[in-house]
This record gives C-alpha cells, sequence and structure tokens, in this order.
C-alpha cells in the first residue's frame, strides 16, 4: 500500500485557470443569470398583478392621512361609494356616500413608458425631470 501526498495538486471544479480567472468567470456567469431570473420573475409578478387587480369592482377614490396609520378613504364598491375610517388593525364603515356629492376625476396618464437605456441616457446628459 502506498500513500502518497502530492504537494501542490489542487483539484477544484473551477479548473479553469491557474489565478482565478475561471472562479470569476463563473461568478459572472452565475451573477447575470441569477439577475435575468429575477428581472423576469418581476415582470411575471407585476403582470398577473395588474390582471387580478385591474378587473375589480372596488376602488380606492380618495385618502386622507390623519395620523399615525389612520386613514378616512372615500371608496367605491360596484356602484355605491362609502367613507371609511381605516386604522392598523380595523376599519370602519363611517357613512354611504351619495354618488352626485363624490368629486372624483379619472387619473391621466400623461407619461409615456420609457425604456430604461433612455431614462439612463437622459439620466447621463442632465435632463431627468419631471414633466
Amino acid at each position: 500500500m502506498c500513500i502518497y501526498a502530492g504537494a501542490g495538486v489542487h483539484h477544484s471544479v473551477y479548473a479553469l485557470g491557474s489565478n482565478g480567472i475561471g472562479q470569476f468567470i463563473v461568478s459572472v456567469l452565475v451573477l447575470v443569470f441569477v439577475i435575468v431570473l429575477c428581472y423576469f420573475t418581476t415582470k411575471f409578478i407585476a403582470n398577473y398583478q395588474k390582471g387580478i387587480v385591474g378587473k375589480g369592482n372596488i376602488e380606492i377614490l380618495e385618502a386622507k392621512n390623519l395620523g399615525n396609520n389612520k386613514y378616512i378613504e372615500i371608496v367605491r364598491i360596484g356602484e355605491d361609494y362609502f367613507a371609511l375610517g381605516v386604522a392598523k388593525d380595523n376599519i370602519t364603515l363611517i357613512s354611504k356616500v351619495d354618488k352626485d356629492t363624490v368629486k372624483y376625476e379619472q387619473p391621466q396618464k400623461t407619461k409615456t413608458k420609457e425604456s430604461f437605456s433612455q431614462l439612463l441616457d437622459k439620466l447621463k446628459n442632465g435632463r431627468l425631470k419631471d414633466k
């Protein structure tokens, strides 16, 4: 029986280079994969939530902060309007609100969607301001 303790022999999963270049390349590839996976997962969840939220009959028209985790909200449920008191642990019906007394304007979509690269270019040129 022969026992050999070879000096200087290294076995590694990343045996692509002697100075760690292989490890660096594999680490960068794993990082890119994780970032791409996070991006597509976020897009999927956003589209899923948009489909659920946009189809409902419940809409918060206005909310006024009254203090620490306390709000008064005007809510549309179906064709009826309600004033609700909302606190940290409970929701209280204040009253039903007449539809004619509610002043509500649909939010206007004035901003166009810009890609990340367009926003980055604007930021580089110092032109990123609210329109």
